[in-house]
């Protein structure tokens, strides 16, 4: 095959919002190009495979070379595939409309002055196994099955403050719990838990 025919024989690989070309002869471009992106997940494993075949560019086995292509879209799929199952929640069409949302230094103040305000932490299991939370905080997963009952569940009478990552799951939360009867309650706005931890310590 020349190599004009080669230059146009080409995959596509779709991964979150980014669309790569791979050529079959410009496979070292490739590489620098994927290097340059921040992944997460199974691709960032992947990303490190490839780095420990310790590839020398001009010498790729064809074989090598489909390898990792193969890789790379396997887990594109994969990854839109769980993407597709966990994209909608149950409280994502809310809109936020109340002014409850505090920023970070009167959610701190708001939070030492009272130690009964229950604080909510509304990430997933997942993210606060790789981060952590803070001290007497409880868990309430906004990405959880029942969610909306287990919010309704709450004592009504008791003040609570919630946060999340960067404050969008926290404010849906606060929204609907508003819309149901809650008074005494706040969140984190455009901060999340990044930010809470480090000004608490």
């Amino acid at each position: 095959m020349t190599q004009n025919k080669a230059k146009y024989r080409k995959i596509k690989i779709n991964y979150e919002t980014n669309l790569l070309i791979i050529h079959q002869n410009e496979i070292k471009f490739f590489l620098k190009k994927i290097k340059k992106l921040r992944f997460c997940g199974t691709f960032t494993k992947n990303i490190r495979l490839i780095n420990k075949l310790n590839i020398h560019i001009g010498s790729i086995p064809i074989k090598r070379n489909l390898f990792i292509i193969f890789t790379l879209l396997l887990t594109a799929v994969m990854s839109n595939a769980q993407t597709a199952k966990t994209e909608s929640y149950e409280l994502d069409n809310i809109k936020v409309v109340n002014k409850n949302g505090l920023a970070l230094n009167d959610f701190i103040s708001l939070l030492k002055s009272d130690p009964n305000i229950v604080l909510v932490d509304a990430r997933t299991p997942e993210e606060i196994k790789e981060t952590g939370t803070i001290k007497n905080s409880v868990n309430i997963d906004y990405r959880a099955k029942g969610y909306s009952k287990k919010l309704l569940s709450l004592d009504k009478n008791k003040k609570y403050m919630f946060y999340c990552k960067t404050g969008g799951r926290s404010g849906k939360t606060v929204q609907y719990m508003l819309d149901n009867g809650f008074k005494n309650i706040n969140y984190l706005k455009d901060a999340g838990y990044a930010e809470l931890s480090v000004a608490l310590k």
